[in-house]
């Protein structure tokens, strides 16, 4: 195995809208749950950041992005990765 640099856009492969959420979970619904196509041919599933979700195209153009989804009981950010059209 080797460590591969990967493109932070990509395109919009498929999605769904999720209107319910599971018990313990951070998320806040309705949110998207999609899979991005990276030029390298990579598919990555992720949950999209903050974005108009009637907006959403298959094809779409997305970019990676790097968010605060919560506090430990520390109080330390606890950082995830999301895409988000460009």
């Amino acid at each position: 195995m080797e460590e591969v640099a990967l493109s932070r856009r990509g395109k919009l492969d498929t999605f769904t809208i999720s209107r319910a959420v599971p018990p313990g979970s951070i998320m806040q619904a309705p949110y998207a749950i999609a899979r991005i196509l990276l030029p390298e041919r990579v598919l990555i599933t992720t949950v999209l950041a903050s974005c108009e979700l009637e907006a959403l195209d298959i094809g779409m153009e997305m970019e990676l992005v790097i968010e605060k989804v919560m506090e430990d009981e520390e109080g330390n950010e606890v950082m995830a990765f999301k895409f988000k059209p460009v």
